[in-house]
């Protein structure tokens, strides 16, 4: 009888540190807009760079990682040289739809993280159509305003695995200065 209680508390001793575990984050659901400064690939035949705009929605999987899928747009004008390709200064609009994760260090308001992703980047202009696949990478800092409300600061490299937008060009690697916030209502 003394064996059947001992078992019975401590599974519900486990329990109890299972369910206050499953506790220990925040797991709802945010949005997170950004913009940024998108610096291209000399190679892309355009300005250096261009404005970055981003949604994404994300939710935190553990205490310290967290993913988003995203969205973002950017449009890039032609340089000297794109204007004989393109015919036009339009240059290369693009738009990337990915996913990232994101594991955060430490517990406080202020937090570094790393981030590494992948998607596909859809690349318009007066020559080619496309989808190519890309990956990014890079890192940031976090800072939590309130439970809800948090800042991003972060640098991020993407390579665009694009083969056609560029005529002569392909595997181009940009670099990223996103701002934003996670809002979760």
């Amino acid at each position: 009888m003394i064996r059947k209680h001992l078992f019975a508390a401590i599974a519900l001793g486990l329990g109890a540190v299972g369910a206050v575990q499953a506790q220990d984050y925040d797991d709802r659901w945010y949005v997170a807009p950004y913009a940024g400064y998108y610096n291209n690939d000399s190679d892309r035949l355009t300005d250096d760079g261009t404005l970055l705009l981003g949604l994404g929605i994300g939710r935190y999987l553990a205490p310290n990682t967290s993913i988003d899928v995203f969205v973002d747009r950017t449009q890039r004008g032609s340089n000297d040289a794109g204007r004989l390709v393109y015919g036009s200064d339009d240059g290369i609009d693009s738009t990337m739809i990915g996913a990232s994760l994101r594991y955060y260090f430490g517990e406080a308001e202020l937090q570094p993280y790393v981030m590494a992703g992948a998607g596909i980047s859809n690349h318009r202009n007066g020559l080619e159509d496309g989808w190519d696949p890309a990956i990014q990478i890079g890192g940031g800092l976090q800072y939590a305003f309130n439970a809800d409300t948090k800042f991003r600061a972060e640098l991020a490299a993407r390579h665009d695995f694009d083969g056609d937008s560029t005529p002569g060009g392909d595997n181009f690697t940009d670099v990223m200065l996103n701002l934003g916030v996670t809002i979760a209502p």
